[in-house]
């Protein structure tokens, strides 16, 4: 099932010159919901990542965000490094993080794995898709040593967004891309669209990454932390069965999320553990109240 909504809030045609303040940047490591990330040097030789903000994305309390980040490390953090709030355009950087990508990493074995079959057309319907013939499905499981893989990353985003949550900080921009395995664990990048916890969201148009927001978040006045577990949901999902819950633009994929609620990946994926098909299940919940937080994330897991 393909996924035609695409990240909100991103203008990639805008010119980015080769330095800012005392960082050279170099290739272009990705872009999304908030602006540009790249690999650069510092005046010290020092290798670090860039983060070139979209002027319209980001929000006004992200520099205090940041701030509070500062005050404690986190080993499932990207830790940030300086911040330029009032530099045209603004920008921050934070620790340079290589490695795969959650997906890449969890699903490294999954070319192998036999392909799902196809669920029943209701479920097709309910999910927003074309209905399609029994048959192969693009959902495919990501074997024994990727659900193990996929209960370790869980374990350490849950980690780190409890950590950020627990200073004030709501990150909203979970998703597979922004996390980065290293050592056989997980660490959560990329801090663009993170806001205070209550601040107020000054535009009316959604910004972040359709495909992860909670329902929530398409019109808040306000964002909490359970916007963060919805998205860890999303990737969860992504991880465990190669595709996303819902298909369609972003307008339709938000009213399925409101309406219709998310699939258990077991649906599509009948070897799929039944802790991480449960805590998927929880964590889309439409309800943020009904969305488990970060001690219960691990207490889940770790008792396996």
């Amino acid at each position: 099932m393909t996924d035609d909504a695409h990240d909100l809030g991103t203008d990639s045609s805008k010119s980015v010159p080769e330095r800012l303040g005392p960082y050279r940047l170099q290739e272009l490591l990705g872009q999304g919901a908030s602006g540009s990330v790249y690999a650069a040097v510092d005046d010290a030789g020092q290798h670090v990542a860039v983060k070139v903000l979209d002027g319209d994305a980001h929000c006004v309390s992200w520099p205090e965000a940041l701030s509070a980040l500062n005050k404690r490390a986190h080993p499932g953090l990207a830790r940030v490094l300086a911040v330029f709030a009032e530099h045209v355009p603004p920008f921050f950087a934070m620790e340079l993080h290589q490695g795969p990508s959650l997906l890449d990493w969890a699903r490294a074995d999954a070319a192998g794995c036999i392909r799902a079959q196809a669920y029943a057309s209701s479920a097709m319907l309910l999910l927003g898709g074309d209905m399609k013939e029994r048959g192969e499905t693009e959902f495919a499981s990501c074997g024994q040593e990727g659900f193990r893989r996929v209960r370790q990353a869980t374990l350490d985003v849950a980690a780190a967004l409890g950590h950020i949550h627990e200073l004030g900080v709501v990150h909203c921009d979970v998703r597979p891309d922004n996390i980065c395995v290293h050592d056989e664990h997980a660490v959560l990048l990329d801090y663009g669209l993170c806001r205070v916890i209550g601040a107020a969201v000054e535009s009316s148009a959604p910004v972040g990454t359709a495909a992860y927001m909670a329902p929530e978040q398409w019109n808040a006045a306000t964002l909490a932390p359970a916007v963060d577990y919805y998205a860890l949901g999303v990737t969860l999902f992504e991880a465990l069965t190669g595709a996303l819950p819902f298909s369609g633009s972003a307008g339709e994929v938000f009213v399925r999320k409101r309406s219709v609620g998310a699939p258990a990946p077991s649906l599509f994926i009948p070897d799929v553990p039944e802790d991480l098909d449960a805590l998927c299940v929880d964590l889309m919940r439409s309800s943020p109240e009904h969305r488990p937080h970060s001690e219960e994330i691990r207490e889940r897991l770790s008792s396996a």
